[in-house]
């Protein structure tokens, strides 16, 4: 599915963990917070690799950029990439988040939130998914050293596939140092925009039909990790202490990233390959999914596991996601929009005081 150059499989990709993002936070608040069923609560748990994949897709399309950095500033490039996540959240806080906490939630709102909001330092309850802003600042400070390391591969004529292998030990590598000094981050999340800069140059090493046995394989691995996950988490991990607990939390997180990556390669490999759409209302809808979905990340949470929460809001489930679906989209195009003007009047504004001072 491309259209004027634009490859339509990674948006599909982005809806479906657009998807995901809504399946897995409002059935785990279902199911467990309103004790309306464990198995939901369950089901909401597995579909919990929407930002994994938000991070394959990232690392997937600069992965299949070429001489990014030749004519390209490394610092504007990060300073570049941070603006443009950063900007959208400061907005949201200033305009969403503080004046419902100050007016709803006076207890709560005091210098201590402000900091850990401002510095992302530390997740407040009802906006705690903005963990991911830290994971995906990390991972563009590192994506320069990913094209010299890309670059190095390619003119020493290494093997890509032991290549690929080697950057995924050194992941696990990473994440023992992290778990070793209590560091913020789980390497498991990087691994997913990390291993997908490379997945472009490891698929285009194979034909149409190997593809298919790949991604089959990877459909199948993943699978019967994650179905042994639901006993690991929730029959072995809650009762085991020392080596065992940190094996089943590994096992957790990767099995979640091998999921997430799963996922990609199989929907990348259908649309490439066999599902081809000119529907132009498809294209519409993945456009809209592309131009907000950091937006609708950044708002839904309050509605679903914060203290606006709709989950439970009617009798019905269908309604209530209904509901939750639709007061996201309105917020996040608004949240877009008031970032767009500010934009616009920053750059009114600038253009103004710099045709001043050069004509004074």
């Amino acid at each position: 599915m491309e259209r004027d150059n634009k490859d339509y499989t990674v948006s599909f990709i982005r809806l479906t963990a657009l998807v995901l993002l809504f399946s897995c936070h409002i059935f785990e608040v279902y199911g467990f917070t309103y004790n309306k069923g464990r198995s939901i609560g369950i089901f909401g748990n597995y579909c919990a690799v929407c930002v994994q994949l938000f991070l394959c897709i990232s690392g997937f399309l600069y992965g299949r950029r070429k001489d990014l950095f030749k004519n390209y500033n490394r610092f504007h490039f990060v300073l570049k990439k941070f603006k443009k996540v950063l900007f959208d959240y400061y907005v949201y806080l200033l305009f969403f988040i503080y004046p419902i906490y100050y007016f709803l939630r006076q207890n709560e709102f005091n210098y201590s939130f402000i900091y850990k909001t401002l510095t992302i330092s530390q997740t407040i309850y009802g906006i705690h998914h903005i963990w991911y802003i830290p994971y995906i600042l990390s991972c563009y400070l590192i994506t320069p050293y990913l094209f010299d390391l890309r670059e190095y591969i390619r003119q020493k004529n290494l093997n890509k596939v032991l290549i690929f292998l080697l950057v995924f030990l050194g992941i696990i590598l990473l994440d023992i140092f992290f778990k070793a000094y209590h560091v913020y981050f789980n390497s498991a999340w990087i691994a997913c925009y990390v291993l997908a800069f490379f997945l472009n140059d490891f698929l285009n090493l194979f034909s149409k039909n190997k593809l298919k046995i790949i991604a089959l394989f990877f459909l199948i691995v993943s699978s019967i990790l994650n179905f042994y996950k639901y006993e690991v988490r929730y029959l072995i991990l809650p009762n085991a202490q020392g080596d065992l607990k940190t094996f089943c939390n590994y096992y957790i997180d990767y099995s979640r990233s091998f999921f997430a990556i799963s996922i990609f390669i199989v929907i990348w490999c259908l649309g490439k390959y066999y599902v081809k759409s000119d529907s132009s209302f498809v294209k519409l809808i993945l456009d809209f999914s592309d131009k907000y979905s950091y937006d609708i990340y950044l708002v839904h949470m309050i509605f679903v596991k914060g203290f606006l929460t709709l989950v439970n809001k009617t009798h019905s489930l269908s309604l209530n996601i209904i509901m939750i679906v639709f007061v996201s989209i309105i917020n996040a195009i608004l949240l877009n929009k008031i970032c767009n003007f500010l934009k616009w009047g920053a750059a009114k504004l600038y253009s103004k005081l710099y045709l001043r001072i050069t004509t004074s």
